[in-house]
């Protein structure tokens, strides 16, 4: 399958496949993790993650996810197998046995959770427990502060990033104050998105490498994209929309490490943080059940929330720049090179796709009513299916005759 056609989440599950292979198992928890954040009904993303987990001796995350993949899909049988083996190690061979018949009750011939059912029972009937793990798959234990902060590499790429984003918010808020520091302060919130981006992408794919497979990996990373963009808000005046755009889900992360930190330092605190989201995370995503919910589905339902808003952002951005064609304060370089951006977007992210899709609901509403101009609907008409067009995923078949020109 071509690059352009796969979905962001795909994407990410492929590179976690990759990475579980060659036995990068942090890597691959990050890359199951960001596919979770686009898709977080899919059973395999958390099957696949639990399976890292393990490698790490993270055997509570493990069974975790192991846990969400049969609650996404009760017929998911590797999710049995790997809640059973995550009971298994941790030494509760009672509860390794309850999770291997509940995936028997419904594949009663299934050798392999056979095979680990007699496994349970026979450690059972012995009464030893099983080693968790070695130290050295055991990930740096946050057991303080500063190990959370600065004990592996992760960790000090983790909190450079919290940093960045601290001052990326920070300068979004002063921005908004009346002062003369509006147009510093916009240039220096997106100085720290960019940052915060490179960061990702340093962590994702390692230095930069001059090889196709390498830019087809950036292509598909949603923090490449949204990195381009803000380097084109650099050429533009100052406005709120394009702050929006990387706020919101800057924020999200920021306030997630400080919880972590908080839960080390000032558990106090990090309740006081679970209540207030408690209270506004039901009424912002309207869904009353979200305090009932795991950790991880709680920060993939937030993240798919934050996905789709900063989609319509783009969207609104991308006809604000239309509109602005028509004013003074027109930038038609700006406008094209976003255009270009919205395109690569609609190709590649399903949430764009869905606002664009939002968007010409409501417009052709509008144009299709008695009242509208014949004038007006006619060259609606002719840009949608411009931009339809402009859209469409390269041809494999004409790429290869060389009759294919790429969409973007």
């Amino acid at each position: 399958q071509h690059f352009w056609a796969m979905s962001d989440a795909e994407s990410f599950k492929e590179r976690g496949n990759q990475a579980l292979r060659r036995g990068d198992y942090e890597e691959a928890v990050k890359m199951y993790s960001s596919a979770i954040d686009i898709d977080c009904d899919t059973a395999v993303y958390f099957g696949n993650r639990s399976i890292a987990y393990m490698h790490l001796g993270r055997l509570e995350d493990a069974f975790s996810d192991a846990e969400s993949s049969i609650g996404i899909d009760g017929r998911y049988m590797k999710g049995y197998s790997l809640a059973g083996t995550a009971k298994f190690r941790l030494g509760k061979y009672e509860e390794a046995r309850t999770w291997f018949r509940r995936g028997l009750a419904l594949e009663p011939e299934n050798a392999s959770l056979k095979a680990r059912l007699r496994e349970a029972e026979e450690a059972r009937a012995r009464g030893t427990p099983t080693p968790r793990a070695t130290p050295a798959a055991s990930p740096v234990a946050a057991g303080s502060l500063q190990e959370f902060m600065a004990g592996t590499m992760g960790a000090r790429m983790r909190t450079m990033q919290a940093a960045l984003r601290f001052l990326l918010v920070l300068n979004a808020i002063l921005y908004l104050v009346p002062s003369g520091l509006a147009y510093s302060c916009f240039r220096y919130a997106i100085y720290c998105a960019i940052g915060t981006h490179l960061l990702t992408l340093y962590t994702s794919h390692g230095l930069p490498k001059f090889n196709t497979e390498y830019l087809q990996q950036l292509v598909v990373d949603p923090a490449c994209q949204v990195l381009f963009s803000c380097i084109l808000f650099l050429a533009s005046r100052p406005f709120v929309l394009a702050l929006l755009l990387v706020v919101p889900m800057e924020l999200a992360h920021l306030s997630y490490w400080l919880h972590s930190a908080a839960l080390i330092q000032a558990p106090g605190v990090a309740r006081a943080m679970e209540a207030i989201a408690a209270k506004m995370m039901p009424v912002l995503l309207k869904d009353q059940s979200f305090a009932s919910y795991t950790s991880e589905r709680k920060w993939s339902v937030t993240s798919q929330w934050l996905l789709r808003f900063t989609s319509q952002v783009e969207v609104g951005i991308g006809i604000l720049l239309l509109v602005e064609l028509l004013t003074p304060y027109r930038n038609v370089l700006l406008c094209l090179m976003f255009w270009q951006f919205l395109q690569l977007r609609y190709v590649l992210s399903p949430h764009t796709k869905a606002a664009f899709g939002s968007v010409d609901g409501r417009i052709m509403g509008i144009v299709n009513h008695r009242a509208c101009p014949a004038l007006l609907r006619a060259g609606y008409m002719k840009l949608r299916g411009f931009l339809s067009r402009m859209a469409q995923p390269p041809n494999p078949a004409q790429q290869q005759q060389g009759g294919g020109r790429p969409s973007c």
